[in-house]
């Protein structure tokens, strides 16, 4: 059995795709939130996941949130560096597109093989700091705290191989929790922030495969695109979308 994992793709569907090419054998397809927002290919992207549902396990994440309470009133302006991307993304998504989006949990758990799985984009004591929390401490002493968090979610898995699988601060990183249990991280399918705030281009995941975690990269083909400053006024939008993308 083969478990492809997935999480923060932002609208990054030539990752996606690249990804894909390498691990097309894989028996289902985890996502662990952020599928659209900060990229250009929304739409591209949402399809993508679209196309591969029957062997799908997905969650929203925050930005997917966020596109999904502008839906209805795509023009007003957040209070966010993002929001132009904000405003080009709920554009571009058709109505079954943002069902889709739509239809995502916020958390999930289930069952393949002899494994319990629950997933979640970040939890709540984390928030918007876990990238902080990931950067001072090392997750060998991340995983209890997870492990322990989401107990409950277990109750009566004793006898099963436990996973925990969350998102949202780009960092590739998996980490025993105790007996029969593992959290994981798999990075972003977009982009990284290594070493501060400049964003890296570079797309991570990892793969499942029969027990054994392996930490992936990709190196993903950038295409033709439109001028990136004729679609973001933000500055740093721009240099985000021109990071992934290339000039």
């Amino acid at each position: 059995m083969k478990l492809l994992i997935l999480s923060d793709s932002h609208s990054n569907a030539n990752a996606l795709q690249t990804i894909w090419q390498k691990e097309h054998d894989s028996d289902y397809i985890l996502f662990a939130g952020d599928m659209v927002d900060c990229g250009i290919f929304p739409k591209e992207t949402v399809q993508w996941f679209m196309k591969h549902r029957k062997h799908l396990y997905a969650i929203k994440g925050n930005h997917d949130e966020l596109i999904l309470s502008l839906r209805n009133q795509p023009r007003i302006k957040t209070n966010s560096i993002y929001s132009d991307s904000h405003q080009f993304t709920v554009a571009q998504l058709s109505e079954e597109e943002l069902d889709f989006l739509e239809s995502l949990p916020r958390e999930i758990t289930f069952t393949i093989g002899d494994t319990d799985f629950y997933m979640c984009h970040t939890t709540d004591e984390f928030s918007t700091d876990v990238y902080l929390v990931e950067k001072q401490l090392s997750g060998c002493k991340l995983a209890p705290f997870f492990a322990e968090r989401f107990a409950s979610k277990f109750p009566d898995a004793s006898s099963k191989k436990r996973v925990i699988i969350y998102g949202h601060s780009h960092l590739l990183w998996a980490a025993s929790a105790g007996e029969n249990c593992t959290v994981i991280n798999p990075g972003s399918v977009s982009h990284q922030f290594i070493g501060g705030a400049t964003p890296v281009r570079c797309a991570e995941y990892m793969v499942l495969e029969d027990g054994k975690i392996s930490l992936c990269h990709a190196d993903y083909t950038v295409p033709k695109t439109p001028e990136i400053s004729s679609l973001f006024a933000d500055s740093w939008q721009v240099q985000l979308a021109e990071m992934i993308y290339g000039k």
